[in-house]
């Protein structure tokens, strides 16, 4: 399950759920293949993104700091035409916004869980 305090989103892809974080290395990976990580958010937002380039997004998201990925651009691929951008693209507009905003702080979770005791 995804932790939006540490920027993870679920993706799950033709059966399968990864849990996507895009760090610091992650970002330039991303940024080194798919241009600017600020203009594929707004392709993105606008449904102007190429099937690639979510294809490479989901990829390099979910690989690990080395740049492993659990899945090869193939069967990621397949995944996406199996399960359909429409399954895929509102889990990695998430992603790309918390590395436009930010991570929600640990004070917002206090505040959370304060408010909700007193209710």
């Amino acid at each position: 399950m995804a932790n939006k305090y540490r920027g993870e989103v679920d993706l799950t892809i033709a059966g399968k759920t990864f849990t996507p974080r895009l760090t610091m290395d992650r970002i330039m990976r991303i940024e080194d293949q798919l241009g600017s990580i600020v203009s594929l958010a707004m392709r993105m937002a606008q449904g102007q993104a190429k099937f690639m380039e979510v294809v490479k997004l989901i990829e390099l998201s979910i690989a690990n700091d080395k740049g492993d990925a659990p899945l090869t651009t193939e069967q990621v691929t397949e995944a996406v035409l199996e399960s359909g951008l429409g399954a895929v693209i509102p889990a990695l507009s998430e992603l790309l916004l918390v590395a436009l905003r930010g991570r929600p702080k640990e004070e917002d979770k206090k505040g959370k869980n304060e408010a909700a005791v007193a209710t």
